[in-house]
């Protein structure tokens, strides 16, 4: 008895799968996103097909009902999807399924109405048959929900079909086809589905592979702060930003007293303990105030956007204490820091690199100036791009 009810929970599980996907929110709404630009596209195309052929109704066996139905429901839903698509970052999932779904079901609904309407002269069940096609090869559906859509659509069949048609053999055929159809048009459904989400998957995991690799591209090895280059790029984009405004910027260029000693008494496996501590304590120290990278050795850059000289001043005063907190085990004399700040206001039509370069010197002499009159500390300067 435990054997079997072992066997059926497998069972269920398994056919309990077959309505589920697994997939998490960015996922799902990048199937709302491809869902909706194609619904976009599709439904301008479908509006005028359906306006060119309802003049034409005489000759159609006598849908023109269904297509001015279908005509005003795409007039009510089409803006429903047309603005969420534009604007789907901004609205909720929930309202992005309710834009999708929507007009899936109106045309669901139309190829039910016109396969309804014709088989009272002849047979038009194929319309129904292509439109369930269409959803389940052409627009990414979860199972559940898409076996949902077919049942809706099944209901008409079971319902009116019945009243409408009284000869019981062509009507069972009918709808044994029918439920032939929309049983392998879900398979087929959750065939695309499963194999778009797993591909979706892959292309999530390769991006954030990427986005792992371009980080790791921009960090320094030794203590994981921005590299060289890195800071170069932050350093131009900052100077864009400000550049033709009013705003300063400000940056703190600053290297370790007597790092060549710590290295020759204590040993290079030291002095890199004393550049990952450092390295610590400065990123500790600025937080989200700015960014903060290894320029080069033993010097460091830290570039904070929208900073006055005052303010640079204040986050100096700030980091010079933390360091001067901070206990190097290995290493026992004072480990100090010696800076030069620079804020900048670009008022000229300089190109950015001039003006990073003129930024970067100002900071160099300073710093040389600093450790010229007795180390452990700063000079600041404000420069105005010429």
């Amino acid at each position: 008895m435990v054997k079997f009810f072992t066997q059926l929970q497998k069972q269920v599980i398994r056919y309990a799968g077959l309505l589920h996907e697994s997939a998490d929110e960015d996922i799902r709404r990048e199937t709302y996103r491809v869902n909706l630009r194609r619904l976009v596209v599709l439904g301008p195309v479908f509006f005028v097909i359906e306006l060119s052929l309802l003049p034409l109704e005489q000759y159609l066996l006598g849908v023109g009902n269904v297509l001015l139905i279908f005509l005003i429901a795409n007039a009510f839903v089409y803006p429903f999807v047309y603005v969420a698509s534009k604007h789907q970052q901004r609205i909720s999932e929930r309202i992005l399924r309710l834009a999708t779904y929507a007009y899936l079901l109106t045309f669901i609904g139309l190829g039910s109405g016109l396969s309804l309407k014709g088989l009272m002269s002849t047979d038009l069940v194929h319309v129904y048959l292509m439109t369930v096609v269409a959803v389940s090869i052409f627009f990414i559906v979860p199972p559940f929900d898409h076996l949902i859509f077919l049942l809706c659509s099944m209901v008409p069949y079971l319902i009116i079909y019945p009243r409408v048609l009284l000869h019981k053999e062509i009507r069972y055929v009918i709808l044994n086809n029918v439920i032939v159809f929309s049983i392998m048009s879900w398979l087929l459904g959750r065939m695309v589905y499963s194999v778009i989400i797993r591909m979706l998957k892959a292309q999530q995991k390769l991006e954030q592979q990427n986005r792992m690799l371009s980080d790791l591209a921009r960090r320094d090895p030794m203590t994981g702060l921005l590299n060289h280059g890195a800071l170069q790029e932050l350093l131009w984009a900052t100077i864009q930003a400000t550049q033709g405004t009013d705003t300063s910027f400000s940056v703190i260029l600053f290297d370790i007293d007597n790092f060549k000693s710590v290295n020759d008494t204590y040993g290079h496996l030291s002095g890199d303990t004393v550049i990952q501590r450092v390295s610590l304590t400065t990123l500790d120290s600025i937080g989200e105030k700015g960014g903060v990278g290894r320029y080069g050795g033993d010097e460091f850059l830290i570039i904070l956007p929208d900073t006055s000289m005052q303010q640079a001043c204040e986050i100096a005063d700030e980091l010079w204490a933390a360091i001067a907190r901070t206990r190097f085990a290995e290493v026992t004399t004072p480990v100090t820091l010696s800076g030069g700040v620079v804020s900048c206001r670009c008022e000229a039509d300089l190109s950015v690199e001039q003006i990073a370069t003129l930024l970067i010197k100002c900071a160099d002499t300073n710093l040389f100036a600093a450790k010229s009159r007795g180390k452990n500390q700063y000079l600041s300067e404000m420069v105005t791009s010429p």
